[in-house]
């Protein structure tokens, strides 16, 4: 079979074009500032803003409380899941100094709004705060 047909459907070997004119760095940040109680849940959400893609290259947190915090991360521009299930967000998320690297840029289209669910894995320790840093680019359109 040629390449081409092998390849068909899947995403292009070749990088297309940066359909970007410009580029900023950029962070959006969810705060869990309420206690999420031991086995509990949380939710919270950020809208990507109007004038730019997001592009999602690392991501950090910090926390106070000996919870153990697993997210569950939904795109609504895509409508898919970034996860199976939730998974815990030391798995995914680094520190301040030093980040979490994607392993693929992840692109969130203008105006999606993105979902964080965050559930408590601890079965005795809550979680006090919780802090997520999504650090990336904007991507301006021409």
């Amino acid at each position: 079979m040629q390449n081409s047909q092998q390849n068909a459907g899947r995403y292009p070997a070749v990088p297309q074009q940066d359909p970007y004119f410009a580029k900023d760095y950029f962070t959006y940040e969810v705060d869990f500032t309420a206690a999420i109680a031991a086995g509990g849940n949380a939710v919270g959400n950020f809208t990507i803003q109007a004038d730019s893609d997001f592009l999602w290259t690392k991501a950090a947190f910090i926390q106070t409380g000996t919870g153990v915090p697993a997210i569950l991360i939904q795109d609504t521009g895509s409508g898919r899941n970034l996860m199976n299930q939730a998974v815990p967000v030391a798995s995914m998320f680094g520190t301040g100094q030093l980040p979490f690297i994607l392993p693929r840029q992840r692109i969130f289209v203008a105006r999606a709004v993105v979902n964080i669910t965050i559930t408590n894995l601890d079965a005795v320790n809550a979680i006090s705060t919780l802090r997520l840093s999504f650090i990336g680019e904007k991507g301006f359109r021409s």
